[in-house]
């Protein structure tokens, strides 16, 4: 098919059941057709999401991107791989610069021209297809979607471009390729405001634009689409006033730490009486303590959850989950949320950037909704009060 006889269209990169989400809201509130996704077999699942993206209508094709298999990803920055490793990791990156062609024929439709490439973070395929179009001088429109709460902490993932691949960029497709103009489309641009102006790490680019990607509205189509993709029901309702959401503990604490946070969550829910809290472990975390009262969710994404159910009347008590997040970026409910960090900073094994925390304080409309207790008996004042 000749170039100029081409249909033209949009696309999305992504990876992550997040990422899914908020393409699914994009393309359901813009009424975007003629769409492709491509999705990256890095969560658990992928292969069944695509067949469930299909099934819902709203795309013209749904792909896999293979990264293996394709021979595509190359991370130079951070793996921590033998040097021969790495030199053939080096190689792979050259070979797929100057055989740009065929790399991206590897996964990319072929029967459409992109006017507009939706990407998420810093993935290897949705980067080298805008590569690939501006080296065939194509006009593009390049959209850096949300990606949770990273996409608002800092913009390196976009703009900070690798030595190797800087060179890379200026050898095979041109000056034009280090500084891409972009647009991001966020949730809640208010958030991305007040973290760029409060927080401490905040490595905010110059953006060219930011648009709102506007939340799903419950709506029987809508509800139909989120059960069908996620798994997730409307009567998967929480009924429990107060929940507990867990990190990967061996990430975030020392092994003291991690045993005092084992003691307090004990003195919660002796407290509290196990009817009144529940716990949402880490999706990444396979030894949670089942016997205690928790999400049976099945991998479900807390936002579907978020999307069926209003959890402004809730209490949210986390150490430093960014889950507890969601809800008041996505849909702009305000649950209570008691961070646990001052009091288990002792035990923790990296710093937290508490602008963040105020930034979102600065967004709620109702700012004593976060509560940053100091000691154990603060804690467990605050919670009597609020059960």
């Amino acid at each position: 098919m000749e170039k100029g006889k081409m249909k033209t269209g949009s696309c999305f990169f992504c990876g992550t059941p997040y990422q899914v989400l908020a393409v699914i809201s994009i393309v359901q509130n813009e009424k975007i057709r003629n769409a492709d996704v491509y999705v990256y077999d890095q969560f658990d699942g992928y292969e069944v999401m695509i067949r469930k993206l299909e099934n819902t209508g709203l795309f013209r094709r749904v792909f896999p991107i293979e990264r293996e298999k394709m021979m595509l990803e190359v991370d130079l920055a951070t793996t921590k791989l033998l040097t021969l490793r790495k030199a053939a990791m080096l190689l792979l990156y050259i070979k797929n610069m100057i055989f740009m062609k065929s790399t991206v024929k590897k996964y990319l439709a072929t029967d459409i021209i992109y006017k507009r490439i939706y990407i998420s973070t810093n993935n290897f395929a949705g980067r080298f297809t805008i590569l690939y179009y501006m080296k065939c001088k194509r006009s593009l429109q390049v959209i850096f979607f949300d990606d949770g709460i990273g996409s608002y902490y800092s913009d390196d993932p976009i703009t900070k471009i690798p030595l190797y691949d800087r060179i890379g960029r200026l050898l095979f497709v041109g000056r034009k390729a280090i500084d891409i103009p972009f647009i991001k489309q966020l949730y809640s641009p208010e958030f991305y405001a007040s973290v760029k102006k409060l927080s401490g790490n905040s490595n905010a680019a110059q953006v060219n634009k930011i648009l709102r990607i506007r939340p799903l509205e419950r709506n029987e189509s809508n509800d139909r689409i989120i059960s069908n993709v996620f798994g997730c029901k409307q009567n998967n309702n929480v009924a429990r006033k107060m929940i507990f959401f867990d990190t990967i503990r061996a990430e975030e604490f020392n092994a003291r730490g991690i045993r005092t946070l084992d003691r307090l969550i004990l003195h919660i829910l002796e407290s509290l009486g196990r009817d009144n809290i529940i716990f949402k472990f880490h999706p990444r975390d396979r030894y949670f303590n089942r016997e205690l009262p928790h999400f049976d969710d099945s991998g479900i994404p807390f936002e579907c959850f978020c999307y069926f159910n209003d959890f402004s009347e809730k209490v949210f008590i986390t150490n430093f989950s960014t889950a507890v997040f969601t809800p008041k970026i996505l849909y702009d409910q305000e649950p209570v949320i008691v961070f646990l960090y001052e009091m288990m900073r002792e035990y923790m094994t990296f710093q937290i950037d508490t602008g963040i925390v105020e930034a979102l304080r600065e967004t709620y409309r109702d700012k004593e909704k976060i509560i940053i207790p100091g000691t154990v008996e603060e804690l467990m004042g605050i919670l009597d009060k609020l059960k």
